[in-house]
């Protein structure tokens, strides 16, 4: 477990959930690496390691940076989810994430805990894009990834997307041992400067390079806010060589 989500890459709020006596239990609000900690020392306990668990640490593009926006997001008592990537641009003034709005426009009443329909699951896929990715989570521990090929498995754990191998040199001063043990750390795979990090083809351009994407990557990942960032990078190249 990495505390530099909440340090440096993704962090506007973290969350998990897990399966629990027949229930989908979710805990999330933190916005601190010590008290999202704390919290899965003691769920760690409870479940030990043979439950699948599901983490999420949050990168705003829509919603209050609060605790309702984070992940997971419930959708029954026993079903619940979390989600990668952006589905469609939400008013800026919208108090709730483009995931909310997209759970209570098409998943409640659609979904049911069992998770024995692959057709739905497949249908989700394609309504949402390669560039989304869903994890569902019932109460007896069952789980579907829509878009799984879209992110990455690496050591039994299932990575959205490749920002879990960027390197970090940050490190906690609660935690030394997790610091020193897990953060500083070397990928092989890690792309060299210049090439996209979800593809690895070479970026083109003082854009793509700011962005660290290409821009065929970023548009199936962002949709339609991927302009928008474009245009926030290019605004940003402009005022570094003023």
């Amino acid at each position: 477990m990495t505390g530099r989500f909440l340090k440096t890459n993704n962090d506007d709020g973290a969350g998990y959930m897990y399966p629990c006596e027949g229930k989908t239990l979710i805990q999330k609000g933190f916005f601190t690496f010590k008290e999202f900690w704390a919290s899965w020392e003691k769920a760690h306990a409870r479940i030990g390691d043979a439950a699948p668990v599901v983490f999420h640490f949050r990168i705003s593009t829509s919603g209050h940076l609060d605790k309702t926006n984070c992940h997971p997001h419930r959708i029954a008592a026993d079903l619940a989810f979390a989600h990668n990537g952006v589905l469609f641009s939400v008013d800026k003034k919208s108090k709730v994430s483009d995931t909310i709005i997209y759970r209570d426009r098409y998943l409640h009443g659609l979904m049911g805990g069992d998770l024995v329909n692959r057709g739905i699951f497949r249908l989700i896929a394609n309504h949402i894009g390669r560039g989304n990715k869903f994890v569902f989570l019932n109460g007896v521990g069952k789980y579907v990834i829509c878009n799984e090929s879209s992110g990455a498995w690496d050591d039994g754990l299932w990575y959205s997307n490749a920002t879990y191998k960027y390197r970090s040199t940050l490190y906690a001063p609660d935690f030394p041992d997790v610091a020193t043990g897990i953060w500083d750390r070397e990928w092989d795979d890690f792309p060299p400067e210049g090439y996209c990090l979800e593809c690895g083809e070479p970026l083109k351009g003082a854009i793509e390079e700011n962005l660290g994407t290409c821009n065929l990557c970023g548009s199936e990942m962002y949709g339609p806010d991927w302009e928008q960032y474009m245009r926030q990078a290019a605004m940003s190249i402009r005022s570094e060589r003023r």
